[in-house]
């Protein structure tokens, strides 16, 4: 199975590091989308064409970087493909989930399947793999990131085929339910516990790698009492958060 590896060109410490990570895995380096370089008529035109985002140059530069990803997988002999971001902590056997032979014990509807950590609470269904301690479930609620997700040929396909109005960035785009029809197309399933995790969120403290192709469109939310309430009705009705190890 072909794995596409996003990195900037000047990111030579990111690419060494995953190259370390992937451990010996074949991959193919795809150059990242610089949207610094576009010009304030470029940047305009685009913000015209998809008003679904206020669209930063870093956001434009992280969709069209994972639109590259797509037109590979769309294009390539593989029945699925590997799309990983360039800060990512990945756990001793990513490569058994990342191998053909593995995806012959997934359920044959898997559009996407996420294999990095979440930084939300998501509601899961049941399990619908077990291999060595990790299940596969379809996630059934929003979530962001766009680190390391599987994606099949047929629904690269169909990402690309959609008009650009419905676009917005990268991950609310493939993995909001609020602001894209993507997760209602396709179907996205889950591995749990994960085996990737972007190192801003591995080691928030002393984060090696800062964001450099994306930015979030979102705030950091108040721990107001409605809040907190939401919050333990989500987590009761289910709820939680995907951990990678």
């Amino acid at each position: 199975m072909a794995i596409y590896l996003i990195n900037m060109d000047r990111d030579t410490d990111r690419l060494e590091h995953m190259t370390q990570q992937l451990d010996g895995l074949a991959f193919e380096r795809l150059p990242a989308f610089d949207g610094r370089r576009l010009t304030d008529e470029e940047l305009a035109v685009i913000r015209a064409e998809r008003p679904g985002a206020s669209w930063s140059r870093g956001q434009v530069g992280c969709f069209f970087s994972h639109i590259e990803a797509w037109a590979k997988i769309a294009a390539g002999d593989d029945p699925y493909g590997v799309v990983l971001e360039d800060d990512l902590h990945l756990s001793g056997d990513f490569g058994r989930f990342a191998a053909l032979y593995t995806m012959a014990g997934f359920p044959t509807d898997a559009d996407i399947v996420r294999l990095e950590s979440t930084t939300n609470s998501v509601l899961l269904g049941p399990s619908t793999l077990d291999a060595d301690g990790r299940s596969l479930r379809r996630i059934r609620s929003s979530t962001w990131c766009t680190g390391a997700y599987l994606l099949s040929k047929s629904a690269a396909a169909k990402l690309l085929a959609l008009d650009k109005s419905t676009h917005t960035v990268a991950d609310y785009f493939l993995f909001c339910y609020e602001a894209s029809p993507v997760p209602e197309l396709l179907n996205i399933y889950q591995l749990t516990p994960a085996v990737a995790i972007q190192d801003k969120f591995a080691n928030p403290e002393t984060t090696t790698f800062t964001t450099t192709i994306d930015t979030g469109p979102g705030d950091v939310e108040r721990l107001t009492p409605s809040v907190l309430l939401r919050k333990i009705m989500r987590f009761l009705r289910g709820y939680r958060r995907v951990t990678a190890r």
